[in-house]
């Protein structure tokens, strides 16, 4: 022995016990990217619905409503010189008002979704 090394210095290395601890290491980290992955994912989707949620709404808002509050405006002021029938006012009204209730429902879906990306994140944003 020159050195004082040991004569057969790789003793062991292909025990089973040391090959089953490889395995199990390569297949715990195979799970942590999977994981990892999945986290990514979850908030992906999650970032995605609270953004559309979030643009819906403020289409609705800016564009939509004021859009058939002025349809609903010139329709009142047709039918009340007698230009148009009753029907075709009244339907000027609810789409006014089928605006104002998606309003509710995208503030809904917008809170919903807020609340589902703080779930997966795990903190309050």
């Amino acid at each position: 022995m020159k050195n004082n090394q040991p004569v057969n210095p790789w003793y062991g290395v292909d025990s089973p016990w040391l090959q089953q601890t490889r395995q199990t290491l390569a297949s715990l980290e195979h799970t942590l990217t999977a994981r990892e992955n999945a986290t990514d994912r979850m908030v992906y989707n999650a970032w995605f619905k609270t953004d559309k949620n979030r643009r819906e709404l403020d289409l609705y808002k800016n564009r939509i409503l004021p859009l058939t509050k002025s349809a609903l405006d010139v329709s009142t002021r047709e039918y009340e010189t007698g230009s148009i029938p009753f029907s075709q006012a009244i339907g000027s009204y609810t789409d006014w008002l089928k605006a104002k209730l998606a309003i509710a429902q995208k503030t809904k879906d917008l809170g919903i979704s807020f609340a589902a990306l703080e779930t997966v994140v795990g903190t309050s944003l």
